[in-house]
């Protein structure tokens, strides 16, 4: 599955006057849970740990985000933050897989964090900055 990389607007520093547009790998994923699903643009990030979404799609879903199991969160929030794990299904390109993820009040990052658990242990993954696509093939499924 190849996916086009998404066009941000960016603000130019010292280091970089003249940027005004960043490129990321962000891909369209469903997020389910039983007979619920909710559509959702995340960020293809080898440097996050885990997967983290915005506490209310679990809400949307059904979940009790906060009966999950905790961990702390930086980096995404400002300070430290919260994320409940909550193992549901992510569907990317037709392919599902089971997935143990987080949800978080605390996410101040506008997409949803693909990390290593829960996502980059399914997938391989070729980023090509060069051509605006990222690359994702299913290792197990």
């Amino acid at each position: 599955m190849k996916f086009k990389y998404s066009k941000f607007l960016a603000k130019p520093s010292e280091a970089f006057p003249d940027l005004k547009e960043v490129w990321r790998p962000v891909v369209p994923i469903k997020i389910i849970n039983r007979d619920k699903e909710f559509g959702y643009l995340a960020l293809v990030d080898s440097g996050a740990d885990f997967c983290i979404f915005h506490a209310d799609v679990a809400e949307v879903l059904g979940i009790q985000v906060k009966k999950g199991k905790t961990s702390p969160i930086f980096g995404v929030t400002r300070g430290e933050g919260k994320v409940y794990y909550h193992q549901v299904d992510l569907e990317i390109g037709g392919w599902k897989i089971d997935s143990y993820v987080g949800f978080s009040y605390d996410l101040r990052f506008p997409l949803g964090i693909l990390g290593q658990r829960g996502f980059f242990e399914f997938f391989s993954i070729g980023f090509d900055l060069k051509k605006k696509i990222v690359d994702i093939r299913p290792k197990y499924l």
